[in-house]
């Protein structure tokens, strides 16, 4: 057992063992987190060994989650098994897979995704309203009519999503806001119940109901988070300070009264998603509800000390962190010469010099350009593409490139509920059919409907698809026919045209996923909506490392890189202009800029540009505050 702790360092070897109750570590970057996290699990599972519990770990990446289960794996063999590592999320749906009937939940429901090109919640909001303005005897008529415009409503879905996501996280149902609510008018609490009610019409939910429900089912049905209690003697919990309302209502829930082996890794410094209502009160809250001990891992591992100065330099200025934190120690000493520090007439002059630098440096894949948003990025990587480097963008909300994918995932939707408006429609719209032909054929289902429809136009693939709704149950065998069926057999051809390229790698990425999914379930556990809840938990992006990684400062949370390039450091561009007047706002913009520069392990390049480009022409512009903060201004 002793190789458990070897080469940890005091305050990393103090986690790994402490069992003094309730444990609360802040962990600064760089300061050996995920290594301190592995062996105590480890610990835990080795002193234990033969013994039936299991420990629960919760993290807030699947990529975290898989890498940390490989290592603890490497360290314990098969008794990982009595670890079960995930997401919040993907823990909430193997809670609701199994007791969601206990609150009304089909067990065999699925969990709609969404994308900029296919958004299954603007479509099944869109429908919602649609069929109650359709109903004679609507109450809410008058509240709606204007939305019979149907592309006024299309407009405002997003705002209502974003609403109603928010409602969710704060565990509020449509029943929840006060009727006096001046945000949240009487029209927002109608569409959201509209919209809740058709997805469990649709047998489906979507992301934020997946700790609602989690949450509701052991809150209403106690003995469940008992049971839990039971099985899981062991809750470990990952950037906890990232937790939301409901993630911590949910932590709470499941502890109970007098749970005592919680332990919670955690960075207020490093708390970047206040807009997805994480709060620093909640750690708080935590250490005073549980009487935690606490233990600061301070010592950085990553970082040359000319960076780790100038970022303890800067995060003391914050207001809302711990009072007794110590500054970040570095291990890795350096020689003054690592942080380059630029400054430009124009965002053109910016993007080139960048571009050459990274040229020079030809370590493509051990770079990384962050940017406070995403249109700052899309200017790199212009320059990037001519000059011939290679990037990737990991973050984007894509989780397939064609639509050839995207429209193998909606005849998943529709062959799991065929009736299913929404899938089918964008079915029709791919393939130029009227819906409405459909829709009013009424000795079949729609699927069927739509089968039928295309039987003419795309033989094989009706072939293919009056095979899958026969033969449910071994769906899984028919995916990879129906995506060569849409693509026409141009996954076959040589050339190296970009689209059949992205074909390639969505086909690729496909084929990934069903490889996860067999190793994950056993046969019996199958069915197409298990299988699209599954896709829809995995991490969207292209997960490919080569090249150039372009970010965005939240996007590089728990990613390190050797060269790091923090551009277009401008006074409302990063902080952002809306934080400007907010001290609580401000202060999260700092941290974001922090955990920007301790990305590096060698050398940080920032700089900012004197004028920006506007629709009127060039204009001045100001450098951070924060070039300040950090001496460089």
């Amino acid at each position: 057992m002793e190789f458990i702790t070897e080469n940890l360092n005091q305050q990393q070897k103090q986690a790994v063992i402490d069992d003094s109750g309730p444990l609360l570590v802040i962990a600064g970057p760089g300061s050996g987190k995920t290594h301190m996290l592995t062996r105590r699990i480890a610990r835990i599972i080795l002193e234990t060994k033969g013994d039936k519990f299991k420990v629960l770990a919760l993290t807030f990446t699947t990529k975290a989650a898989n890498e940390m289960k490989e290592r603890v794996e490497q360290l314990v063999g098969e008794e990982v098994n009595r670890l079960f590592i995930s997401t919040f999320h993907g823990f909430c749906f193997e809670v609701l897979r199994k007791y969601g009937s206990y609150i009304g939940l089909n067990k065999e429901f699925t969990i709609y995704d969404n994308s900029s090109t296919t958004n299954d919640y603007i479509g099944i909001l869109i429908e919602a309203v649609q069929e109650e303005l359709e109903r004679e005897d609507s109450t809410s008529y008058y509240l709606l009519s204007k939305y019979e415009d149907q592309q006024l409503l299309r407009n405002d879905a997003q705002k209502y999503l974003n609403g109603i996501a928010r409602m969710k996280n704060q565990l509020r149902g449509p029943r929840d806001i006060p009727k006096n609510s001046k945000k949240y008018d009487i029209t927002f609490q109608i569409i959201y119940k509209l919209y809740d009610n058709k997805l469990r019409s649709n047998n489906a939910i979507d992301y934020g109901d997946l700790l609602f429900l989690a949450f509701k089912l052991f809150k209403e049905k106690p003995f469940i988070a008992k049971q839990y209690r039971k099985v899981f003697k062991h809750l470990l919990i990952d950037e906890a300070q990232d937790t939301n309302k409901a993630q911590f209502q949910l932590i709470k829930a499941f502890c109970g009264d007098n749970y005592q082996n919680i332990f919670i890794v955690a960075d207020e410094d490093q708390l970047i998603y206040e807009w997805n209502d994480a709060r620093f009160e909640h750690l708080l809250e935590f250490v005073k509800l549980y009487n935690a001990k606490t233990i600061q891992m301070f010592e950085n591992y990553r970082c040359p000390k000319p960076v780790l100065q100038m970022a303890n330099q800067l995060i003391k200025l914050n207001v809302n962190r711990l009072d007794t934190k110590e500054e970040l120690r570095a291990n890795i000493d350096g020689d003054g010469q690592e942080v380059t520090f630029n400054k430009y007439e124009y965002p053109e002059d910016e993007s080139v010099n960048v571009t050459q630098e990274i040229s020079k440096i030809n370590e493509f894949t051990s770079t990384c350009i962050i940017a406070r948003n995403r249109f700052v990025l899309k200017r790199l990587e212009k320059n990037l593409k001519k000059a011939g480097i290679p990037y990737n963008y990991p973050s984007s909300n894509e989780r397939f490139l064609t639509k050839e994918a995207n429209m193998t995932v909606a005849i998943l939707h529709a062959a799991f509920n065929e009736e299913d408006k929404v899938h089918i429609n964008l079915l029709c719209d791919y393939f130029s059919l009227n819906a409405d032909d459909l829709f009013n054929l009424k000795d079949q289902t729609l699927f069927s409907s739509f089968i039928e429809a295309i039987s003419e136009i795309e033989p094989k693939l009706s072939k293919t698809l009056k095979k899958l709704i026969n033969s449910k149950l071994y769906f899984v065998d028919y995916i990879e026919n129906i995506f060569k069926d849409l693509a026409n057999d141009n996954l076959l051809e040589r050339d190296i045209l970009e689209e059949n390229r992205n074909l390639k790698d969505d086909f690729t990425h496909f084929r990934s996923v069903i490889r996860l999914y067999k190793r994950d379930r056993d046969e019996e556990e199958r069915n197409i909506g298990d299988f699209l809840s599954f896709m829809a938990l995995l991490p969207k992006g292209n997960q490919s490392e080569e090249g150039v990684t372009l970010l965005t400062g939240h996007a590089a949370k728990g990613l390190e890189f050797k060269y790091v390039f923090i551009v277009s450091l401008n006074q409302g561009i990063f902080p952002d202009f809306r934080s400007i007047n907010n001290l609580r706002t401000l202060e999260e913009e700092r941290r974001n800029f922090f955990v920007a520069m301790t990305r590096t392990k060698k050398k940080l390049y920032l700089s900012y540009t004197e004028n920006m480009k506007t629709r009127y022409g060039y204009r001045e512009q100001q450098p951070s505050q924060f070039l300040g903060e950090i001496g460089l201004l």
